[in-house]
Order: C-alpha cells, then structure tokens, then sequence
C-alpha cells in the first residue's frame, strides 16, 4: 500500500462519519497508550497508541525509484471510502 499526499488525524475520519469528535489531552492519550506496553493488555487496547502516535508513510522510495505518483490525496480517499460505504450500507 502506498499513500498519497496528506495527513489525517482521528477527527479527519470522525468528521467524515458525522461522528463527534472530542480533543484529548495529550497527558491522558500518553497514559492511555502507555498502558498498552502493559503485559497481559488486550489487543483490542493496542489502537490506542494511534490517538498519540501518528502513522505517517514515506512514499520517497516508490517515488524515485518507480517513479510512481499518487492520483488521489489522503483526505479525498477518506471522503470517497466513507461516501461507498455509506451507498452500500455498510455505515
């Protein structure tokens, strides 16, 4: 997988789903996501760490070597997958 230009945060995508968004401090994302180092902790907490640690990818690679360019930026591709979704009902 490779990504296009852009960046989105948890409220990009709560935004798109017409879901509320609610800013976190960054004390308690910390806390929550520290918890997840914990042993015994279940993988379904493991998403937390996301609230404090972005995923950001370097396509510079794919760039220059393969000479491929993305055709869609991110926040286009988060509108276009929510807008399917929603036509197929799955939201």
């Amino acid at each position: 997988n490779l990504a296009g230009p852009g960046e989105l945060r948890a409220s990009d995508l709560a935004h798109a789903l017409g879901w509320p968004s609610v800013p976190i401090p960054s004390v308690a994302a910390t806390l929550a996501a520290e918890t997840t180092r914990l042993p015994l902790v279940p993988a379904k907490l493991k998403w937390l760490n996301a609230l404090r640690v972005p995923v950001l990818m370097d396509t510079t690679a794919a760039r220059e070597q393969l000479g491929w360019e993305p055709r869609h930026e991110a926040a286009e591709v988060l509108e276009s997958t929510v807008r399917t979704a929603r036509e197929r009902g799955l939201l």
